[in-house]
């Protein structure tokens, strides 16, 4: 048993890995976890903890490892119900996890129905049942999925019944059943609803679910609810982000842009000069037909510009906080150049918070956000994430070698190794090859360092692939993407990629078989079916231009005719035609 010096020294050790963890410190945070495991070997969350910094140093295989041993400490506190007490349950679902997170969902359930039988609270059970169906899709046991997903519906339609039909939409369950469950839930809210009409989040709620299910099935009626939904449970008078994504769903999800506008009219009268409401306005009709758009957009245009500098001409900036600067830049750039000047001046730490495009960027104060970065930087040792935030500032106004030099600073682990093809991008943008060369030899190396200690390596595989075919090296391209093809022989995306390489290489017959591989592996139809007879058309066309530089035109014309065969072409029948013309001369 543990003593409470035992636990007192656990927490100790704990808060430290976690405060070595946040600052990335991620070597020094594994020797404190290591310790910790050594003297309390049965202390099972301390391998969460070393799992998830091998994860962060990219030791994938490590990190399985734990969890096994993970797995093998829970599997002995379980059996001893009697000894653990009230933490058997804690015991369970931790035992569950890792069998998941090793993807062995059929043990993982096992242990759940367990779990489940013991658990008395109904968030308890709402969490297991939510696991086991979870499990049951990945094992692809949809009718079990969907079964316990209706279960968390009849339970609690108020709680728990979003996320479950939500997920049910998605299962093979009957749409009437599906249909009885919805009514089941719509009624459940509107009771909720009328009994405490105060009450925004279950209004939303509502919105959200009726959104999905016409999201999902189209149909007018469920879309006509939705419509419905969005000025019958909403505040008239607030009109904010979350409002205007769902007046424009209206619009680009339903294809309905003037009932979009119908809706919003709704709101419009309490809120004549809320920006959010104009620019919602404003990008609403520029879904109408062209005619009926311009006869509404420059006039909107123009009041949406006035209303923002009037709120900053008369220091009403709070009113402004639900837009997004880079959104109204086009449309007003002096404005944002204002905005940007007043909030930088007020407070260079307002920084983090500005989100702004650099269209326009002539006429901000460049320099000025610079400086406001710096002084975040210098001030905060938490805020590395500013330094990125700085080095694509830096990129998109042109100062390359800078940009490349931020990036670089950036970098703080193993974890972050994809910034190495921002630095080699800026290089290659300032035209400087001998940084590009440097940084891609170093890339190069931690890639191939990454993939032979990770079994589980197709995310750098194709990070490796893509820095090939960036410097032009197509022969390490293609010896790469072959493995990324081994790994994904359903995916036809991966084999066209590898087929235009062998293209670039005038490798025609190796581009064929690729092909060829993907036809013998897999079943292919409807669109897919066409995307391959024209590829390897195009590559039978190549074949026969490299016939045509040799001479040997009657190679040439029938590689061709064969492209035609694949996929008509009015650019096949041309080549045709002066193939034939220069073989009779």
């Amino acid at each position: 048993m543990l003593t409470q010096t035992d636990h007192n020294k656990i927490n100790e050790l704990s808060r430290e890995i976690n405060e070595l963890s946040n600052q990335k410190k991620y070597k020094e945070a594994l020797n404190v976890a290591l310790n910790l495991q050594d003297k309390y070997p049965k202390y099972v969350h301390v391998y969460d903890s070393i799992a998830y910094i091998y994860n962060q140093l990219q030791e994938k295989n490590k990190a399985k490892e734990c969890i096994k041993e993970q797995i093998k400490v829970l599997e002995e506190l379980v059996k001893k119900p009697e000894e653990a007490g009230y933490q058997h349950n804690t015991n369970l679902s931790s035992l569950a996890r890792a069998y998941e997170r090793l993807e062995q969902y059929e043990k993982a359930n096992t242990v759940l129905d367990e779990y489940l039988k013991l658990a008395t609270s109904e968030s308890e059970q709402f969490s297991i049942k939510s696991r086991l169906a979870s499990n049951y899709v990945k094992l692809e046991k949809i009718d079990k999925a969907a079964e316990l997903y209706k279960d968390l519906v009849e339970d609690s339609p108020i709680a728990h019944g979003h996320y479950a039909m939500t997920n049910i939409l998605k299962s093979s369950m009957d749409k009437a059943e599906i249909l009885e469950l919805h009514e089941k839930m719509v009624s459940a809210f509107k009771a909720e609803i009328k009994k405490f009409p105060a009450n925004a989040a279950n209004k939303q709620a509502l919105q959200s679910y009726l959104y999905d299910i016409a999201h999902f099935y189209k149909e007018e009626d469920l879309i006509n609810d939705y419509i419905e939904s969005v000025a019958k449970y909403s505040n008239l008078a607030e009109f904010d982000s979350n409002l205007s994504f769902r007046v424009k769903s209206i619009a680009d999800t339903f294809g309905m842009p003037d009932k979009a506008l119908e809706a919003l009219s709704k709101f419009e009268e309490a809120n004549p000069d809320n920006p959010l409401m104009l620019k919602t306005k404003t990008e609403l009709i520029e879904k109408l037909s062209p005619e009926e758009a311009a006869k509404q957009r420059e006039e909107l245009a123009n009041k949406f510009a006035d209303t923002i500098l009037n709120q900053i001409k008369n220091d009403k900036y709070d009113e402004l906080k639900e837009i997004q600067l880079y959104q109204i830049e086009n449309m007003a750039p002096d404005v944002v150049a204002d905005y940007l000047n007043y909030m930088l001046d007020k407070s260079p730490d307002s920084i983090r918070n500005l989100r702004f495009g650099v269209t326009h960027k002539d006429k901000y104060p460049v320099e000025k956000i610079l400086k406001a970065y710096d002084y975040v930087l210098k001030n905060d040792k938490n805020a590395a994430y500013i330094r990125k935030d700085k080095a694509n500032f830096l990129s998109v106004i042109g100062r390359y070698e800078d940009a490349a030099k931020e990036y670089v600073k950036s970098i703080e682990s193993e974890a972050e190794y994809y910034l190495y093809s921002n630095i080699i991008h800026n290089y290659r943008k300032a035209e400087n090859e001998e940084m590009v060369k440097k940084y891609s030899e170093k890339y190069i190396k931690i890639l191939t360092e990454l993939i032979d200690k990770n079994e589980d390596n197709e995310e750098y595989l194709r990070s490796l692939a893509t820095l090939y075919s960036d410097l032009g090296d197509d022969e390490n391209y293609v010896s790469v993407y072959k493995q990324v093809v081994e790994r994904n022989p359903t995916k036809y995306y991966y084999f066209s990629s590898l087929a235009t390489s062998y293209e670039r290489l005038e490798k025609f017959d190796e581009a064929l078989a690729v092909y060829q591989d993907f036809i013998d592996q897999n079943e292919v139809d409807g669109q897919v079916k066409d995307d391959v007879k024209e590829g390897l058309a195009w590559i039978y066309s190549y074949k026969a231009n490299l016939h045509t530089q040799r001479g040997d035109y009657d190679l040439a014309i029938k590689a061709v005719e064969r492209a035609n065969e694949l996929c008509h072409k009015d650019v096949f029948d041309a080549q045709l035609s002066k193939l034939s013309r220069l073989a009779n001369k």
